[in-house]
């Protein structure tokens, strides 16, 4: 579990300017207090340079008074690219990928509406549970190289990155 009074990531807390999170996942909960954002896998991506590529989160995502994201808690400029969330969410605003966008760019990347627990999100596509057990719904995602489909840390059969097999 990665706790704070501050912005905090599953990963990371900020992913900055030139930042690259690329082939990452965080399984664990995040909670943040007060006014403060919380990502499952990062609090704050910010920066035209700053990317998120080929990455997921399954852990819940908690905040006080502050924007709270599946995988992202704030996406201020940067990229997010293949990636997905697949935890409860709870925040204000709450986004099962994406709590707060401000000129960020999201593409091929979803959230597990079942599991976030919210049907909104600031970017991304919401899915259902099944959705994520076949690579149909994910056609521009490499399946090849960086995905497989296998037991996700939450439990249930979803893309996983290659590295990751056993």
């Amino acid at each position: 579990m990665s706790s704070s009074g501050g912005q905090v990531g599953g990963l990371a807390g900020v992913n900055t300017e030139s930042g690259a999170i690329i082939e990452s996942y965080a399984a664990g909960t995040v909670e943040s207090e007060g006014n403060f954002t919380a990502g499952g896998l990062v609090a704050d991506s910010v920066g035209d340079d700053a990317s998120i590529r080929d990455s997921y989160a399954t852990g819940a995502v908690q905040t006080g008074d502050g924007a709270a994201g599946g995988l992202v808690g704030e996406n201020a400029g940067s990229s997010i690219q293949d990636s997905y969330a697949a935890g409860a969410v709870t925040g204000n605003p709450a986004g099962g990928l994406v709590g707060v966008d401000d000129g960020g760019t999201v593409a091929e990347s979803f959230w597990d509406e079942q599991a976030s627990e919210v049907t909104e999100s600031a970017g991304g596509s919401g899915l259902q549970p099944g959705d994520f057990s076949s690579e149909e719904t994910f056609p521009d995602w490499s399946f090849t190289t960086i995905w497989t489909l296998g037991e996700a840390p939450d439990g249930i059969t979803r893309p996983i990155l290659t590295w990751q097999e056993p």
